[in-house]
């Protein structure tokens, strides 16, 4: 289960020998001897690729990614803790409050405004006014108390 050999590139030795290497890569080495060549190509292809430096298969690069999560996790936890303890030392050390530490102001309360009742209603359209905000033009200069509403008429 190795890399297919379009992988690989072929180099010819001085004596006729091919030796397969890593593609952009040319091994330091080129063997001189016809039986060492052999050798070379009588290598499992896993050795092949660790002789030869030729990229991983994305099995194994995935097995590499969950190991190296793992140790990033851990690394991460332990650095983690070794900072907060150093960071209690220095507030209590200091005497530092949690406001100086995390500075925060509170953000503003938002508050909802409870819809205004309706006090008065165009008795012809039907439209009602809160007495909030600019008057409609039904009311507009005229008496409000003959458009008051009534408690029960709400």
């Amino acid at each position: 289960m190795g890399l297919p050999i379009r992988w690989f590139a072929r180099l010819r030795t001085r004596r006729g020998c091919e030796v397969l290497a890593a593609p952009l890569r040319v091994p330091r080495f080129l063997p001189r001897d016809p039986h060492l060549c052999a050798k070379l190509h009588a290598l499992p292809t896993a050795l092949q690729r660790f002789f030869f430096l030729s990229m991983p298969t994305h099995k194994e690069l995935l097995i590499q990614q969950q190991h190296l999560e793992k140790q990033i996790a851990q690394a991460r936890g332990e650095e983690g803790s070794a900072a907060l303890v150093r960071v209690k030392a220095l507030v209590a050390e200091y005497g530092f409050t949690a406001q100086q530490v995390f500075p925060w102001t509170p953000e503003p309360i938002k508050r909802e405004r409870p819809k205004a009742d309706v006090k008065f209603r165009n008795p012809v359209t039907g439209a009602g006014w809160s007495g909030r905000g600019r008057e409609p033009t039904w009311i507009a200069g005229k008496d409000r108390s003959a458009f008051a509403v009534r408690p029960q008429d709400s």
